[in-house]
């Protein structure tokens, strides 16, 4: 009995090796699923293994930016939520990138979270010679005053922030006791004038939040015949109040919304970092890190310049189509795991049937919202109206647009006005009006 267990085994290893030879139990390639939604043969090619934290430089890739600089603004508590999605996706093609945060000994993957933070004020002063004061530069003190700003001027800010909850998006401030959210407005100044220090031969410098998406295709031939040793400093343009003694909006000077993406020529950036210490210690109290970077540049001589495609939400419910879908998008802000995933197979599609175009309005709504007609009742969509006239019901509005080929959505209001549109727009409740979209028509056709 004893032989024949013996020589069961051997014979069962003499199976197991011959199978093994020819490779019936190895792992195939082919085995291994596609991304999901994305074309077989637009997957992305292997990447060389990027080097370790002290390492300077990194491995030619191809499509990456050499010329663009990025600075990822993040903190402890969500820096392994949001960062991992970021850099599997659109961050991948970047050489230059520093990650930065509110806390020492963090990390994620090959990338060290530099912390801007903890030492922010003390460090400032040293290197200005001046005398270390506690009572003026203790960051609990600063964090107390900042806080309590902060707080009113938040709500002030975004006082429909609660119903974006129920949409589509990341919400920003939407725990504002957090230690990370509080550090952020102190981030931004030390961040971008690490950024120049480690990258100066850059011609461009973009600092981004770990709820931000780009397209670098897109920004790049933004870029396009801009001079970068001149001062330039863009992105979306908003207006601001609770800093620099400004109470009411459109008073002060126009500042670029942080998590949009806010991005700086090498000229700005020089011009910037000769003052970048003392806007460090004189706009400690101001409650947004993207207002203290606006009010720093201005110290500097440098003011916003009109940004476009930076885009303050993601492609969802809320968010205003512009009435030519070949217009490019270069930033999405406060964009969800699962959104960043489908920009990205975006991505790989128009690179795929549209290399020359890239990705447009147009595609992002194809993917976002699908090509199907929308009837909807109790429902307007303001703007973007290029005709109107009288009609007798919703449907025969909607056939006009459908008649119509610059026609994308219409509205039937409730004084019987039939209102033709040329992007579709954000649908808002309002009793007794129906609208809609017409299927496959707001896309690029150039190409």
């Amino acid at each position: 009995m004893r032989n024949f267990r013996l020589l069961l085994l051997g014979g069962t290893l003499f199976i197991a090796l011959t199978l093994l030879s020819f490779g019936i139990l190895q792992k195939s390639e082919s085995s291994h699923p596609p991304y999901a939604g994305v074309p077989p043969n637009s997957q992305p090619k292997p990447r060389p293994i990027k080097p370790s934290l002290n390492q300077t430089t990194k491995p030619e890739t191809e499509g990456t930016f050499p010329n663009i600089a990025v600075v990822l603004k993040t903190g402890s508590e969500t820096l392994i939520d949001r960062v991992a999605i970021q850099l599997a996706t659109f961050l991948n093609r970047i050489e230059n990138l520093v990650v930065v945060g509110d806390k020492p000994g963090f990390a994620i993957g090959d990338y060290e979270m530099v912390d801007v933070y903890s030492q922010l004020y003390v460090d400032t002063r040293k290197r200005m010679g001046l005398k270390l004061d506690g009572s003026q530069d203790d960051l609990a003190g600063v964090k107390r005053k900042w806080s309590n700003n902060a707080h009113k001027n938040e709500v002030d800010r975004r006082s429909d922030e609660l119903s974006f909850q129920r949409r589509d998006r990341v919400v920003s401030g939407q725990d504002i006791q957090a230690d990370g959210w509080k550090a952020d407005a102190h981030k931004n100044l030390p961040a971008f004038k690490l950024l120049f220090e480690k990258y100066p031969d850059a011609d461009w410098f973009l600092m981004i939040d770990d709820d931000s998406y780009v397209y670098w295709d897109n920004l790049a031939e933004y870029l396009k015949g801009k001079d970068p040793s001149k001062p330039y400093y863009t992105g979306q343009n908003n207006h601001f109040k609770g800093c620099d003694g400004i109470k009411e909006f459109g008073i002060g000077i126009l500042i670029a919304q942080g998590g949009a993406g806010i991005l700086a020529s090498r000229g700005a950036m020089k011009l910037l970092l000769n003052v970048v210490d003392t806007c460090i210690i004189k706009y400690k109290d101001c409650w947004a890190g993207d207002i203290r970077t606006a009010l720093c540049f201005r110290d500097a001589g440098v003011l916003v310049d009109w940004g476009v495609g930076f885009h303050g939400v993601p492609p969802n419910e809320e968010f205003i189509y512009p009435d030519d879908p070949c217009e490019k998008p270069s930033v999405f802000h406060h964009v969800l795991p699962w959104q960043m995933q489908k920009l990205y197979e975006t991505g790989l599609w128009d690179k795929q049937l549209n290399p020359k175009m890239g990705t447009t309005m147009g595609s992002i709504y194809t993917a976002f919202h699908g090509t199907k007609t929308i009837f909807q009742v109790d429902l307007d969509r303001k703007g973007g109206d290029y005709r109107n006239f009288k009609s007798s019901s919703g449907k025969a509005c909607e056939s006009l647009c459908e008649g119509d080929k610059k026609c994308v959505a219409w509205v039937f209001d409730t004084d019987k006005v039939c209102w033709l549109k040329s992007s579709p727009r954000v649908a808002e409740k309002r009793k007794g009006v129906s609208s809609g979209v017409i299927g496959g028509r707001y896309k690029c056709s150039k190409g």
